[in-house]
């Protein structure tokens, strides 16, 4: 049975739309930055960095929810920004 048929009507919350519209400029602002540093530098390193995107996660959890880094993340964590360096070079 098709959505149509059920007669189905979303409900709209200010709230709600209004984080959709601040996901849809986030969103493209980060496409846009990608697409100028592909142009800048070199696709290799751009590449190298975006991919390290968990690395935010990582910090954020690490100031703010207070959690813990061992020693085999922090690690990698330090070999992943040393990859970038070396990439970089």
């Amino acid at each position: 049975m098709g959505i149509a048929v059920m007669r189905y009507r979303p409900e709209a919350e200010p709230a709600g739309i209004l984080y959709a519209l601040l996901s849809a400029i986030a969103g493209t602002a980060g496409i846009f930055f990608y697409y100028m540093a592909v142009s800048r530098y070199k696709l290799s390193v751009v590449i190298a960095i975006t991919a390290l995107y968990p690395l935010v996660a990582i910090l954020l959890s690490f100031l703010l929810l207070k959690e813990g880094i061992n020693l085999k993340q922090g690690l990698g964590i330090i070999f992943a920004l040393l990859a970038v360096i070396l990439f970089s070079i």
